[in-house]
């Protein structure tokens, strides 16, 4: 019998710096597109230069899915390097098209055993998820326990974030069950999460953005109390760095045997939150 040599592939979304991926994760970009020019998300624009684009030149911006040929090109490069079996994780399925653009590519190839999960996250929620993937395949030599330990793990993500204005969600259309909040929020910040892939809110505090960013650390601490094994705890930001540094430390403050990781909110998330967003994911 041959033995597994299985890979995973995500998307950009997945906020994955090069510090944090492992070496048997592959991306597939999304793309995002301003004033009709097209970039692949985090290979042709870097998150400064795109929340720089939306700020200074007031480009409103457009994203889409890749196409079920990127996939096809990514798992027939795989499988052409000895890869037999494929766990493709992705952004949650109620914000984007992806899911069903590599399950349409998933069934287009033989000789690989490929198992799409829909995350029901987005950012570092579906980056720890893969991660945790990673260190699955490390740990464990069945290929249909490894992919039922992600189902299981993906329910255990937690993530809270807060945006300077609900405009993004609203024009893109991924605002879900927070509309319910856009006539409540005049002098407010939302604090929302996402619940079964769908953004919901939780709370709004007063338009300091200090105090929203205070009380999404302290919903997450009191998630993390709850849990049984915290391994993974991050800051995701769409480049506001001190702001980004204040939620890290006072993540630290309480949380001493888990390290918290700061990562920039790449291009394509970054166009349906804005350029004044940032939050917290656990798992």
């Amino acid at each position: 019998m041959i033995p597994d040599n299985i890979n995973i592939v995500t998307d950009s979304t997945s906020d994955l710096s090069r510090q944090l991926l492992d070496a048997n994760i592959t991306i597939v970009p999304l793309r995002v597109y301003l004033a009709d020019k097209e970039y692949s998300d985090n290979i042709d624009i870097t998150p400064k230069e795109f929340y720089h684009k939306i700020k200074t030149q007031g480009f409103s911006p457009q994203t889409s899915q890749p196409a079920p040929g990127d996939f096809l090109r990514v798992y027939n490069k795989l499988k052409e390097q000895g890869v037999n079996k494929i766990i493709s994780i992705h952004l949650s399925s109620k914000l984007s098209g992806t899911v069903q653009s590599a399950l349409i590519a998933s069934k287009l190839i033989e000789g690989l055993d490929i198992r799409v999960v829909d995350s029901k996250s987005a950012s570092l929620g579906l980056g720890f998820l893969c991660l945790a993937a990673s260190r699955y395949i490390k740990e464990m030599n069945d290929f249909n326990q490894i992919v039922e330990k992600i189902e299981q793990e993906k329910k255990e993500i937690c993530a809270y974030f807060t945006v300077g204005s609900l405009e993004y969600l609203e024009k893109g259309g991924r605002i879900g069950k927070a509309r319910a909040f856009l006539g409540k929020l005049f002098g407010f910040k939302p604090i929302l999460t996402v619940v079964d892939g769908e953004i919901q809110p939780v709370d709004r505090v007063s338009g300091d953005f200090r105090l929203a960013i205070e009380q999404i650390a302290r919903l997450i601490k009191e998630k993390i109390k709850a849990k049984k094994d915290l391994r993974y705890l991050g800051v995701v930001h769409s480049c506001i760095e001190k702001e980004a540094q204040s939620l890290v430390r006072l993540l630290k403050k309480d949380i001493k045997d888990t390290e918290v990781v700061a990562a920039e909110l790449g291009c394509v998330l970054g166009s349906h939150v804005g350029p004044e967003a940032i939050g917290v994911v656990a798992l």
